[in-house]
């Protein structure tokens, strides 16, 4: 089971060793997660999308558990390898 804090919309997970107080805790029991504000995540298939359309994965928060969703998209229009490049700082092919 992973668990995590959602913040800016993104899980971020729980560490392994986890510090609590002064001392580090390795593989600690769900409590002690719970105890320092992490819920569980609850991670779900993508499904899959239909001709010109691409799901994003999404995530909201429970009362008790990080939960990931899809949202359908239109699909983008550079392949993946250029949006990559362009996010790296490349300027695409």
């Amino acid at each position: 089971m992973k668990y995590a804090k959602l913040s800016g919309g993104l899980p971020h997970f729980a560490p392994n060793p986890i510090r609590v107080g002064a001392d580090w805790v390795g593989n600690p029991p769900e409590t002690v997660f719970l105890l320092q504000g992490y819920k569980p995540v609850s991670f779900t298939e993508r499904p899959e999308a239909p001709s010109g359309y691409e799901y994003a994965v999404v995530w909201s928060e429970t009362e008790s558990a990080i939960v990931q969703g899809w949202e359908l998209r239109e699909a983008s229009e550079l392949p993946d390898n250029e949006a990559l490049s362009i996010l790296l700082g490349g300027e695409g092919e």
